[in-house]
C-alpha cells in the first residue's frame, strides 16, 4: 500500500507505473499475452501525464487478475455484468487505509479499461485519487516469475521518474525536490527529493545568469513565476538577488522594467513622486517614470490605492465645469463599472 499511497499526491510523477504493475515478466514469444497499458492519474485536482508500460498476462486471465493488487490489499467483492466487471477492495498498512472500486470494462476481443477511484487517510492525511488504464494486447509472451515482474516494473518505475527529474531540474519544479512555502506536501510526496543538491545548483546556475534586464525577461519568459519560487526553495531571496539591478535601472530610468521586477521600488517612487498627481500638476522630470509606475490621471481622482488623494475645494468654493477630458473620463468610469472591469 505504501507504494500505491505514496503515488497520491499529484506532485509524485510516474511512480504511479508500479500500481498497474506487470503480473509477469514479458519475454519473447510464448503461450501468454503481452498488453500495453497506457494509465493517467488525478489527485486534488491535479493530473498526471498519460504513461505507458507493457504487461505480460497468463493466457486466460480474468480481466480483475490484469490489475493486481498490493500487499495488504484485499477483494471485498467482484462482480460481472456483460462486458463489464466491478471490484472493490480495501487496503491497510497500519494507521493507513485505502478503499478502491474499480470498474474493468471489456472494449475489444484484446482490449479493456479500467475506471477507478480510491479514497482513504495516510499518516492521518485526507486523499482521494482517481486513475483511469486503458489496456490493448500488442503480441505474445511468456509469463516468468511475478517477483520478477515487480522488480521490472520498479525500475521502469524508477527510469520515469529519474526523467521527470531532469523535466523538473530544467524547468525550475521547485515542489518535486524541496518543501515549497505555501503548499502542504509530506516529504515521501518529493518524488526528487534525493535530487534537491542538484536541482538547487540549477536555479543557482539561472539565477547568477541574471544581470541585465534582458536576462531577466528571459528568465521571467521561460519560468514565469517558478523562478522566484525555486529560488527561495533553495534559501535565496529572488527580492535581494534582483536588488542590485533594480538600483541599476531605476538610475537609468528604465521604468518598464523597473514597474515589471522591481516592486518595492516602484512602489516607494510612486509614493513620493507620483501619488495624487495628474497629467498637468506632476514635475515633468517625472512624467514619463509616474506614467509607467502610476497611470497617471487626466483629473486628481487618483488612479491607485496607495495615491494620496487631491485635496478638496474649499468651503464656499465654487467647483470648476467639467471640460471634456473630464467628461470622457467619467463616461468612461461608468462603463467601466457597468461592465464590472
Amino acid at each position: 500500500m505504501k507504494r500505491l499511497v505514496a503515488c497520491l499526491p499529484a506532485l509524485v510523477l510516474p511512480c504511479a507505473l508500479v500500481v498497474v504493475a506487470p503480473v509477469a515478466v514479458a519475454q519473447q514469444g510464448g503461450p501468454d499475452d503481452l498488453y500495453e497499458i497506457t494509465m493517467s492519474m488525478e489527485s486534488d485536482g491535479m493530473k498526471l501525464p498519460p504513461m505507458t508500460q507493457t504487461a505480460c498476462t497468463p493466457k486466460g486471465a480474468k480481466d480483475e487478475e490484469r490489475m493486481p493488487m498490493d500487499k495488504g490489499c484485499r477483494m471485498l467483492e467482484s462482480r460481472r455484468s456483460g462486458a463489464r466487471t466491478l471490484v472493490k477492495a480495501v487496503c491497510e498498512d497500519g494507521a493507513d487505509r485505502m478503499t478502491m472500486t474499480m470498474e474493468i470494462e471489456s472494449t475489444g476481443k484484446d482490449a479493456f479499461r479500467v475506471k477507478s477511484t480510491a479514497e482513504g487517510t495516510r499518516d492521518g492525511r485526507a486523499f482521494a485519487m482517481k486513475s483511469d488504464v486503458a489496456g490493448r494486447r500488442v503480441g505474445a509472451c511468456k509469463a516468468a516469475d511475478a517477483s520478477k515482474a515487480m522488480e521490472q516494473a520498479q525500475a521502469q518505475a524508477t527510469a520515469a521518474i529519474g526523467k521527470e527529474c531532469d523535466k523538473g531540474i530544467e524547468s525550475l519544479e521547485a515542489a518535486l525536490f524541496v518543501k515549497v512555502e505555501g503548499l502542504d506536501i509530506p516529504p515521501e510526496a518529493m518524488a526528487c527529493r534525493d535530487r534537491k543538491a542538484e536541482f538547487c545548483g540549477r536555479v543557482a546556475t539561472v539565477s547568477a545568469g541574471i544581470v541585465s534586464p534582458d536576462t531577466w525577461y528571459a528568465v521571467r519568459d521561460r519560468h514565469g513565476a517558478r523562478w522566484a519560487q525555486a529560488a527561495k526553495a533553495c534559501g535565496t531571496d529572488p527580492v535581494r538577488l534582483v536588488a542590485p539591478l533594480c538600483t541599476s535601472e531605476v538610475s537609468k530610468k528604465n521604468w518598464r522594467f523597473v514597474a515589471d521586477a522591481c516592486p518595492a521600488d516602484a512602489k516607494a517612487l510612486v509614493a513620493q513622486r507620483c501619488a495624487g498627481r495628474t497629467y498637468s500638476t506632476v514635475a515633468r522630470g517625472d512624467l514619463d517614470m509616474c506614467a509607467a509606475l502610476a497611470g497617471l490621471a487626466y483629473t486628481a481622482t487618483p488612479r491607485r490605492a496607495d495615491a494620496v488623494p487631491a485635496a478638496a475645494p474649499a468651503p464656499g468654493e465654487p467647483e470648476k465645469p467639467k471640460g471634456t477630458v473630464d467628461k470622457l473620463k467619467e463616461g468612461a468610469d461608468k462603463l467601466k463599472k457597468f461592465l464590472k472591469f
